[in-house]
């Protein structure tokens, strides 16, 4: 059996539930709109871990799940019903201690919550890193533009920007959310290629303009054209091996090519979307989720 977890309505969650009905898999969806009519029931004892997921008044045994999906985003509607937000919080301590794939498990998505933990674990893996600074003080900040010329500059929000040590607008940034610490990555001129890591099979787009995902320049409108690419032997065995170690059985990796031929690693996303992705490259994503999921 496998259990789908997030809302019903979201298009990658319905793309997903059609792949697994095309391959006939047995699944059953825990929609996150319903999660009132749903309930869990634990009991750990000498046998391990046992216990029965309520569904649409469907009882399924614990034991019974060899596999799981769990939506990457937590709706506000789940955030804002305190029944609902509870027996979510006692599912993620669940995944964290059942048995089988799941993707991805929440102990694992915190290999994307601290940055320069993660720049160090990039690194450990073979990939090339951009200089790296997180500081709240504005002249270590300023040091760093000069020395690098430009940087990609991560607010609180998340937003990236590049910007210079001519520029004013991080500056105002900086203030605007001081006394929290800022992150300034040098910028590295290149190619764009996001690579998303599921299970064992590695898929590379690139970007026929502008930047994939989250690293748009902020203020940019440029659309994004991405096109699936291939990637050298090494580097795609980098990345399932960096994947891995992060405990992550689906991942999404921000390359950049350079004009020399290396490849530079800015951060691995342990929630990563795909559907988008999928609709501009051409990539069978999730069929190769569905595959991951089915055990083959």
């Amino acid at each position: 059996m496998i259990l789908v977890y997030g809302p019903g309505s979201d298009p990658s969650i319905q793309h997903l539930v059609a792949a697994l009905q095309a391959a006939a898999a047995r699944y059953q969806l825990l929609d996150m709109d319903d999660l009132d009519q749903a309930a869990l029931h634990i009991e750990v004892g000498p046998q391990g871990l046992h216990g029965v997921l309520t569904v649409d008044g469907q009882q399924i045994a614990l034991d019974a799940i060899r596999a799981i999906y769990v939506y990457p985003q937590l709706p506000a509607y789940v955030q804002s019903s305190r029944s609902r937000l509870a027996l979510h919080q006692q599912l993620l301590a669940w995944l964290d201690m059942v048995p089988g794939v799941v993707v991805n498990r929440p102990a694992a998505l915190q290999a994307n919550a601290c940055k320069p933990w993660q720049a160090q674990r990039i690194g450990e893996a073979g990939f090339l890193v951009p200089p790296m600074l997180v500081t709240s003080d504005e002249a270590e900040a300023y040091a760093f533009l000069q020395t690098h010329g430009r940087a990609v500059f991560e607010s609180a929000s998340g937003v990236h920007t590049t910007v210079s040590a001519q520029d004013g607008g991080w500056l105002a940034h900086m203030q605007h959310q001081a006394p929290l610490p800022s992150q300034f990555q040098a910028y590295v001129p290149g190619v764009d290629v996001r690579v998303h890591v599921i299970g064992q099979q590695v898929f590379a787009a690139k970007a026929r303009n502008g930047t994939i995902g989250s690293r748009q320049a902020y203020g940019s409108e440029a659309f994004v054209q991405a096109v699936a690419t291939s990637l050298p032997i090494t580097v795609e065995s980098q990345c399932a091996a960096m994947s891995a170690s992060m405990g992550l059985h689906v991942s999404g990796i921000d390359l950049r090519l350079c004009p020399d031929g290396e490849y530079v690693c800015f951060e691995v996303n342990s929630a990563p979307t795909y559907r988008d992705l999928e609709q501009q490259s051409g990539l069978r994503l999730t069929a190769a989720l569905a595959q991951l999921l089915m055990g083959l």
